[in-house]
């Protein structure tokens, strides 16, 4: 017998062999904290990097570098419809200031051809003899064929003159007038009653 009093724990309980141990535990119990820090932690790294990357992605502020963004590659479809989409530019005429039109003068009409059959007197109203004779040869030398030769009576005018009836002999008296080198041509049929040209010389 036992020094120690008998407590009712000692008492093995009815119906329950006794000398009986637990069973023993199975080998992977051991190896389980190992598998489950095996698997949890890179399970915890992949969910913070996803976490780092959607909170990168959604800061406006976060810097991007060059090499992380793809250039856009153009594609021919893209150009088309950037052309077509772009409005067409339009080109508004220069205004431009057409110089002034300079004044043109009239062109003069073009004078008949001159009839040389006509009548031609030359009066010599100075003292020198045969003055009249030679410039009625000189008239005769242009095509004035009908040239004649007569001394002047009544008031002679200040330098030689050729004196024409009318514009219709107009040609006619400025031809004679450049045969005799003379200068002044007057348009007056009273002067020119004995002919339709009349030339009076006043000196030779």
């Amino acid at each position: 017998m036992s020094k120690y009093p008998e407590d009712e724990f000692d008492r093995a309980a009815e119906g329950v062999p006794e000398g009986v141990h637990r069973a023993p535990e199975p080998w992977w119990r051991g190896l389980l904290p190992y598998l489950v820090v095996i698997v949890a932690v890179p399970l915890v790294a992949w969910a913070g990097v996803a976490l780092l990357s959607k909170m990168g992605a959604t800061n406006p502020t976060t810097p991007t570098t060059p090499s992380a963004v793809a250039p856009a590659v153009p594609t021919q479809q893209s150009n088309e419809e950037a052309a077509a989409q772009a409005p067409e530019e339009t080109t508004a005429p220069a205004e431009t200031q057409a110089p002034p039109a300079e004044p043109t003068e009239e062109a003069a009409p073009a004078e008949e051809p001159a009839d040389r059959s006509i009548n031609v007197v030359v009066y010599n109203a100075t003292d020198v003899a045969g003055l009249a004779g030679g410039a009625a040869d000189k008239a005769k030398a242009a095509g004035y064929t009908n040239a004649a030769a007569k001394n002047f009576e009544g008031t002679a005018p200040s330098e030689n003159t050729v004196y024409y009836a009318g514009e219709a002999n107009a040609v006619e008296a400025k031809e004679v007038a450049a045969a005799l080198g003379i200068t002044a041509v007057v348009d007056d049929a009273a002067a020119a009653q004995s002919a339709p040209v009349v030339v009076v010389l006043v000196t030779q």
